[in-house]
């Protein structure tokens, strides 16, 4: 699979300064399909990462993600119901959700393989090796959330990657990847930069790209490495929870 660069990514990426941090813009477009009478809309949804020392948010329309290596916390808010819930790193899901999500987290690892990288290529005048993701999850007989990716990651970045590998691993254990899974994918180093997925649903592609649009060192917004105030505290997290994005 070769990914389609129809526009050029503009990666703004400016001086470092004294205690900025590094904010990084994702944007997701899904393509929209049609099935058993139904049409499913396109969707396009923007993830505001924000990097700093020992520490990142991963700030989405519905959650915020935290990961804090300095206080060894995770922190998962809930923006839809103002609640939030956190537990020590690494991360343990039996810490973390009620028994019935529980149950499902351990029956639906991802497991996967990585094709050798393709090369180097430039993306916004960086250099990026890219890889050939598989994914899926065993269920029964068949690869259920069957993904195909073709990643490009790069270590041309103003980030920290011994320390945002640390990060990465717990990334990698919230998507609920297999430990063989997650340690293959920890051995590619750098930020991904650009992605097309093909997931199947029903036996046919459904489209994902993902591009950052900004990347630059700012002093990060007040907050955003902690739940909003307001919001109360859960002591465990369901599947709803784990559902919204």
């Amino acid at each position: 699979m070769k990914i389609l660069y129809s526009a050029v990514v503009c990666l703004m990426i400016l001086p470092m300064q004294a205690d900025a941090d590094t904010y990084v813009k994702h944007e997701i477009h899904t393509d929209g399909y049609y099935y058993g009478g139904r049409i499913t809309e396109p969707v396009d949804r923007v993830v505001d990462v924000w990097i700093g020392a020992g520490r990142a948010s991963y700030d989405y329309l519905h959650r915020r993600i935290i990961l804090d290596l300095e206080r060894g916390m995770l922190t998962f808010v809930n923006k839809d119901d103002s609640t939030y819930a956190e537990t020590a790193l690494p991360l343990d899901w039996s810490a973390l959700v009620t028994e019935e999500a529980l149950a499902q987290v351990e029956a639906y690892k991802t497991v996967g393989t990585i094709g050798e990288s393709s090369g180097e290529k430039e993306i916004g005048g960086m250099k990026c090796r890219c890889y050939e993701l598989n994914t899926w999850i065993p269920y029964e007989d068949i690869k259920y959330r069957e993904t195909e990716d073709a990643a490009c990651f790069s270590d041309d970045v103003p980030i920290d990657l011994d320390m945002f590998g640390r990060i990465h691993e717990q990334l990698l254990r919230l998507r609920n990847y297999s430990d063989e899974f997650a340690e293959s994918m920890m051995r590619i180093r750098g930020y991904m930069i650009a992605s097309e997925r093909i997931m199947y649903i029903k036996g046919f592609g459904v489209k994902t790209t993902e591009t950052i649009v900004e990347m630059e060192e700012r002093d990060p917004p007040a907050g955003i490495y902690s739940a909003p105030d307001g919001f109360i505290e859960k002591e465990r997290l369901t599947l709803g929870d784990l559902r919204g994005g």
